[in-house]
């Protein structure tokens, strides 16, 4: 019998500029999703979503957020304003 468990974690990060963020996060965000995909984005101020399994990104610029769904992902970006997001789904067989 097997039987999934949802596991998040979120990372906060600090702005590397002085002072609070006041940006939100806005329409426009990126989503890649697959299973190997290699892409580089320009995150233009909003969210970046990776959905699948072994998916590489190369975030330029300044993200809102970063949330990870799946697994073996790896992103590089710039800048993240607000927090990473790791979304995990495990398996447990019993």
């Amino acid at each position: 019998m097997a039987r999934g468990a949802d596991r998040e974690t979120t990372l906060p990060c600090q702005a590397l500029a002085a002072g609070a963020p006041t940006a939100n996060a806005r329409n426009g965000d990126t989503h890649v999703t697959g299973v190997g995909v290699e892409q580089t984005i320009d995150c233009n101020g909003a969210t970046l979503l990776v959905d699948g399994t072994r998916n590489t990104v190369n975030a330029l610029g300044t993200c809102w957020a970063v949330t990870l769904m799946g697994s073996g992902h790896t992103v590089v970006a710039d800048n993240v304003v607000h927090d990473i997001t790791v979304n995990r789904i495990s398996q447990v067989a019993g």
